[in-house]
């Protein structure tokens, strides 16, 4: 980053890498300028334009991306998106919406990549004007961006924890059936007769405890003899 070599936040966002950055990630001069933005934050458009292309590259290159065009041909580029909110073709005004930032692509973590290239194909430093693309919107746009961003992705992030701690709690009980198969088989053995013993005594009820001790302990004895 050459002129702009003292800014290292837009917005209160950190700049995770500059325009002509070189560095671990950037192996040659950094096209644009990164801007570490919560995933979900609500992309303005910098200016008037019109949407050329929609496109989502996978985890290569920049993901999910949306290039504009402004009328004296300068190419606006925003990329590494968790959801393009603009259409192809659309005409935008400066300050719409018309994305929602992510890490998709190839990403080391949550950003928005900016890029502007002038109607010569010359690259053309977006640090100055990157603030009206990341500018603070109100509390709502951020519910509204990182609904979102959430919907679809709610069952990784809820049931996926769910499914995988309650296989770990399985597995760790079927190791110490395993283990203490001879002394569980006495219990159950033992608690299925305490619970015939106990059936006359008590009635019906007990008939039903009674079954359910032999029902419950059976599984278990079956399970760890097989």
């Amino acid at each position: 980053m050459a002129e702009d070599a003292m800014i290292t936040r837009i917005n209160g966002y950190p700049i995770s890498a500059g325009f002509g950055d070189i560095d671990s990630v950037h192996k040659i001069p950094h096209k644009g300028v990164d801007i570490a933005v919560p995933i979900g934050t609500p992309l303005h458009a910098i200016s008037d334009a019109t949407v050329t292309r929609v496109n989502d590259s996978g985890a290569l290159g920049f993901g999910k991306s949306v290039r504009m065009k402004t009328e004296d041909g300068t190419e606006i580029i925003y990329g590494h998106l968790s959801r393009v909110t603009a259409q192809h073709g659309d005409h935008v005004s400066a300050g719409d919406i018309v994305a929602l930032s992510g890490n998709t692509g190839h990403s080391t973590g949550p950003h928005v990549h900016v890029q502007i290239v002038s109607d010569s194909g010359a690259l053309i430093d977006p640090t100055p004007v990157a603030q009206l693309a990341a500018e603070p919107s109100g509390i709502m746009d951020h519910v509204r961006g990182f609904a979102d961003w959430f919907v679809g992705k709610e069952r990784d992030i809820i049931a996926g924890p769910v499914r995988s701690t309650l296989s770990a709690f399985l597995h760790d009980l079927i190791a110490v059936l395993n283990i203490n198969s001879a002394e569980i088989i006495t219990l159950a053995i033992v608690s299925c007769a305490g619970g015939m013993m106990i059936s006359p005594i008590i009635g019906d009820r007990g008939k039903w405890m009674g079954r359910l001790f032999i029902a419950f302990w059976g599984g278990i004895i079956w399970r760890v003899t097989t």
